[in-house]
């Protein structure tokens, strides 16, 4: 009884030390999470469900199952006042528990400064990776209202890896408190600061941005072609919110197959980003002029319900002869490349972004 009780407590102690050294992270929800997804894999693999006949990987079914368990982001109902509800999403945002900064990332945080205006950014990986001057500067999602560095360094840190850049998280001001344009204005600044530094040129940089933060990069680059300011090399766009007049043809149609995305949070966000509502189309980046813009990839899926605002950024983009890259993926959920430790198809589209960005900086 006594060696069998050692040989219990040995092996409690060797799964305590292994478990977070293959998960690569020592936070117990995220590896709770994995666990589970991986229960759920061998679950689809050995016991398809007969009636989805859909052609995605048994990853990904199963993760779209954790994300019923475990929602990304939600409304309690029970909460009515609209501060609440900001504060509550605010601190049930899970985006850092599915998705960890790894141990090996480096964060070094900088102000940049510009027409009177401070804007707190965070380097990732600078120094660290590469030798030239080319970086990702990286605008997060969270529908103007939620998300920061701690929500989206797991998945900016791996990028930075992944892609072998630098990257530039800019920590823009947020409504209720800051309303649209705010968010503009904050990235313009960090922008026009570092090229007034001198050290960077617009060559030097590729915008990438997910959900809201791809709304922001197509607001940021219209908003500099109107002040006649020179554009990045190129801007990738992970499922952007391009509409918050929330027309889409996809709003309707997708709006009980999106795991990820419920309409209702939308339909707040827009109320708190937005003071007059009035004013949503000035902040909807798929009714204005695409005309002089640099080379795109855009990115979505198909079973997500901003489909439409990426095809709408696509056709009009076209419409202006733009350089563009168009990937689809096929029943995918909203901002799905950014789940790569769950899915094959989160990851082959982050290779394709991948050999993308390489060969727009290709000779610079």
């Amino acid at each position: 009884m006594y060696s069998l009780l050692k040989y219990l407590v040995l092996l409690s102690i060797l799964v305590g030390i292994f478990i977070p050294i293959y998960y690569q992270s020592s936070d117990i929800n995220h590896i709770k999470y994995r666990l589970i997804h991986h229960y759920l894999t061998y679950k689809h693999r050995f016991f398809p469900i007969t009636t989805d006949t859909r052609h995605v990987s048994t990853e990904y079914r199963a993760f779209e199952e954790l994300l019923e368990l475990y929602p990304l982001v939600s409304i309690d109902s029970r909460i009515t006042d609209p501060l609440e509800i900001v504060k509550s999403l605010r601190q049930s945002y899970q985006l850092s528990t599915y998705i960890p900064r790894s141990l090996s990332c480096s964060l070094e945080k900088q102000q940049y400064t510009y027409g009177g205006r401070s804007v707190d950014t965070y380097w990732i990986n600078r120094g660290a990776i590469s030798n030239n001057k080319n970086f990702i500067l990286y605008l997060h999602g969270g529908g103007y209202v939620f998300g920061d560095i701690d929500s989206h360094n797991g998945f900016e840190c791996y990028v930075s890896e992944y892609f072998k850049l630098p990257l530039l998280h800019v920590e823009y001001r947020l409504g209720p408190e800051y309303r649209l344009p705010t968010a503009v204005d904050d990235t313009m600044t960090v922008y026009q600061s570092l090229l007034e530094e001198g050290k960077y040129t617009s060559e030097n940089i590729v915008c990438m941005g997910d959900s809201a933060g791809g709304g922001l990069v197509l607001l940021t680059i219209q908003s500099l072609i109107k002040q006649h300011l020179p554009v990045p090399r190129g801007i990738i766009l992970l499922s952007p919110w391009s509409d918050l007049t929330l027309n889409g043809e996809s709003y309707e149609k997708n709006r009980h197959i999106d795991k990820m995305l419920p309409i209702d949070v939308l339909r707040f966000l827009v109320s708190q980003a937005v003071e007059n509502q009035s004013d949503i189309i000035n902040y909807s980046p798929a009714y204005h002029s695409f005309g002089q813009f640099p080379s795109m990839y855009l990115c979505a899926g198909t079973g997500e319900v901003l489909e439409s605002d990426t095809r709408s950024v696509y056709k009009k983009a076209k419409e202006k002869n733009i350089d563009l890259t168009i990937e689809l993926g096929q029943y995918m959920m909203h901002i799905y490349p950014l789940f790569y430790l769950y899915a094959p198809e989160s990851q082959q589209t982050l290779k394709n972004i991948r050999e993308w960005v390489n060969i727009k900086f290709q000779g610079n």
